[in-house]
């Protein structure tokens, strides 16, 4: 079982449930004895760097149809017509207009 400590005294007084923390003791925050939130030990997140994920990204082969299937599934879910009209011009068709009153001939992306 976790130690609890109500919010108004971590409000007070927070160095003392830090320190639990920080010797990795887990404290369970509690407003009106239900519990909120815990308090847990910090610990490094284990990732990668941004040039692996780079790297990664540059050795996966590219799926030429996604983009046509990105895009005419967005087009065909969205009710919005701005994102019709951006859709449509990646997939270089024709757009419906009419929701935005015709204000919008031509669409260069």
């Amino acid at each position: 079982m976790y130690e609890t400590v109500p919010v108004a005294q971590l409000r007070q007084n927070p160095a003392p449930a830090l320190k639990a923390v920080a010797e990795g003791r887990t404290l369970v925050v509690t407003n009106h004895n239900r519990p909120v939130a815990d308090l847990v030990p910090h610990t490094e997140r284990k990732g990668v760097s941004p040039k692996a994920f780079a790297d990664a990204l540059r050795r996966t082969p590219v799926d030429p149809h996604w983009l046509d299937e990105v895009t005419s599934t967005r087009l065909m879910e969205s009710d919005d017509p701005w994102d019709q009209i951006v859709t449509a011009a990646l997939l270089d068709t024709p757009a419906d207009i009419e929701g935005i009153g015709g204000l919008v001939d031509i669409v260069d992306v």
